[in-house]
C-alpha cells in the first residue's frame, strides 16, 4: 500500500491562483480579505484573499482570469454572466492598461497539507472612486461569508484589523498569498 502524502494519489493536479486585492481610499489603501462561505467546495469557512480560483486555460490568460474572478468575487456577478465584456471587467481592464491599477505576481505558495501549488499575486487599484463605488454595492458573492477591510497605513493598523485566528483558520494558500503580497507591497508593514 502506498503511503500518502508521498504517492500523489487523491491529490489535486490543478494550479490555483490567489490574489490579494488592495484598493486606494481617501484614508489610504486597504486590502480585502474574506471568510469563505460554508458552501464553497474549496476551503469552506476559512479566511482567504480574493479573488481566488483554479486556473482554467480555456477561460483565457492568467490576467484575463484575474479580471473575470475579480468581477465575480468582488462584485458578486454570477459566473455565467461574467465575461470580459461586463462593465466591471472593462473598467478593470482599462485601469490596468492606463496604469490606474497594477497586477503583480509575488510568488508560489505550496501547501504540504494538500500537496498543491497556488500562484500568489497582488491586484492594486489606485483609483479611490472604484472602492467608493464598491462600498455602495455589497462586496462578494455567494462564496463570501464575511469581508474584512485591512488598512495598510501602518503595521499596527494591519495587525489590529486582521482576525485573531487568521493564520490558524486561514487557507494555507490564502494566508501565504496575503503575506507574499504584503511583503511585495511594503516591507514596512511587516513591523
Amino acid at each position: 500500500m502506498a503511503q500518502q502524502p508521498f504517492d500523489g494519489r487523491g491529490r489535486s493536479a490543478t494550479l490555483g491562483v490567489s490574489v490579494l486585492t488592495i484598493f486606494a481610499t481617501a484614508q489610504g489603501e486597504v486590502a480585502v480579505l474574506m471568510r469563505r462561505s460554508a458552501h464553497t467546495a474549496a476551503d469552506p469557512n476559512q479566511y482567504h484573499v480574493l479573488p481566488s480560483f483554479t486556473l482554467e486555460p480555456k477561460r483565457g490568460s492568467l490576467r484575463q482570469q484575474v479580471i473575470l474572478e475579480y468581477v465575480e468575487e468582488c462584485w458578486g456577478v454570477p459566473e455565467a454572466q461574467t465575461t470580459l465584456d461586463h462593465p466591471h471587467a472593462q473598467t478593470l481592464t482599462a485601469l490596468l492598461e492606463n496604469g490606474s491599477a497594477s497586477l503583480t505576481y509575488s510568488g508560489i505558495v505550496y501547501s504540504p497539507l494538500t500537496t498543491d501549488f497556488n500562484v500568489a499575486a497582488g491586484l492594486r487599484i489606485h483609483d479611490p472612486a472604484i472602492y467608493d463605488m464598491l462600498n455602495r454595492h455589497p462586496i462578494g458573492g455567494w462564496e463570501v461569508e464575511r469581508l474584512y477591510r485591512i488598512p495598510l497605513h501602518s503595521p499596527d493598523a494591519l495587525h489590529q484589523a486582521l482576525p485573531d485566528d487568521f493564520e490558524r483558520v486561514g487557507s494555507p494558500h490564502g494566508v501565504g498569498s496575503f503575506w507574499l503580497a504584503i511583503e511585495q507591497y511594503g516591507a514596512h508593514l511587516l513591523g
